[in-house]
Order: structure tokens, then C-alpha cells, then sequence
């Protein structure tokens, strides 16, 4: 059987992070105008996440200068998705992830900025 250690809080920050990143970089290849900011804030994601998983100053540095634009994006796109489209089934699956992002990305940046006496 297989044993999982106790998931702290940095961890699931780094992970986080790295699914954002994936998922970020995932969206920048399968759109057909991509979109270089969310190509742009996937790779940082990718970069910040093993900054976070190494407990390291610039990590943390990097998390926070992420939190501004990602945060933006996605409240913009939160309000382009409301206005431009009817609300049908898609529309409030995707509209309750972009909200999830970014609800957990101003969580995870809290977190992160509390614990900064942590990094080194």
C-alpha cells in the first residue's frame, strides 16, 4: 500500500501552481489566435512552482509579481465571458473555474506572502 505524507501548504501552493501553468500553456496551444499573456503567465507559473517547491526567495518573489495580472485576467475574462455569451451550461462551467482561479490564486498569494520568513 501506498503512503502519502502529510500535503503542507507550500506543497499544494507549488502544485497549484503547476497545474495553472500546464493548464495555461494548454490553452495557448489549442487556441487558434493564442493568447500570449496566458502563454506568458503559464510559463512563469511553471517557473514560480519550483521556485516554490525549493522554498526559495525569488519563488516567492515571482508568485506575488504573478498574483497582479492573473488575477486581472481573470477578472476580465470573468466579465467578457458574462457579457458576450448567453448563460447557458458552458458558460457557467467555465465562468465557476475562472472564479475558482482566481479566488485560489489570491488564497495561495496570501498564503505565500505570510509565510515569507520561510524562504530562503
Amino acid at each position: 500500500m501506498v503512503r502519502l505524507g502529510k500535503v503542507s501548504g507550500s506543497s499544494f501552493v507549488s502544485f497549484f501552481y503547476l497545474i495553472v501553468g500546464i493548464a495555461l500553456l494548454a490553452t495557448l496551444v489549442q487556441s487558434s489566435s493564442p493568447p500570449l499573456h496566458a502563454g506568458l503567465l503559464g510559463a512563469l507559473s511553471l517557473v514560480a512552482s519550483y521556485g516554490l517547491n525549493r522554498m526559495k526567495r525569488w519563488g516567492l518573489l515571482l508568485t506575488v509579481l504573478i498574483a497582479f495580472p492573473g488575477i486581472s485576467l481573470g477578472c476580465v475574462t470573468i466579465y467578457a465571458v458574462y457579457n458576450l455569451f448567453g448563460l447557458g451550461l458552458m458558460e457557467i462551467l467555465v465562468l465557476s473555474a475562472i472564479i475558482l482561479y482566481v479566488a485560489v490564486l489570491a488564497f495561495t498569494t496570501l498564503y505565500v506572502i505570510r509565510k515569507r520568513d520561510e524562504f530562503t
